[in-house]
Formats: C-alpha cells, structure tokens, sequence
C-alpha cells in the first residue's frame, strides 16, 4: 500500500465492519490490520475483502485475508 492508500483502507475496514458487526473496528486494529497488510496493493485488500465478505462466518483475522492476498499473489514491488 501506498501512504495514501489510508482513507480508503479505512473505508474498507468499515465495510467489514458493517458485514461483521460483532466486531466494532477502533483506530489501533485499525492501526494494525494497516501495518500487517501494508505489503499488499489497496486493490487485492479490497477484492480480498469483498471475497472474504461473501465467505466468512466472522470478522477476519489478518491471517484470512493475508491468506486470500497470497492467493492471488498481488504485493506491492
């Protein structure tokens, strides 16, 4: 991810959030699903996300999505 790619990974974790409401999204999960996921592109997190979204039972835990990331091989050069 880019820099400013963080306006819209919020976006994301909030799309989460609204499909897993269990689960409420603060600044320092935030904070660390930016940091473990910073190596892939805001374009394979969000299609990740959306897979996830139409998969899980739960909210995911960075290892789901860094498992569909791997999947598809998109990271950041």
């Amino acid at each position: 991810m880019e820099p400013t790619d963080n306006i819209r990974f919020a976006k994301i974790m909030h799309y989460l959030s609204l499909n897993f409401p269990e689960r409420e999204v603060k600044q320092d999960l935030m904070r660390s699903y930016y940091n473990d996921l910073s190596e892939f592109s805001i374009d394979a997190i969000e299609k990740a996300a959306s897979a996830y979204v139409k998969t899980g039972n739960k909210f995911p835990l960075v290892s789901d999505l860094v498992r569909l990331l791997s999947a598809e091989g998109d990271r950041d050069a």
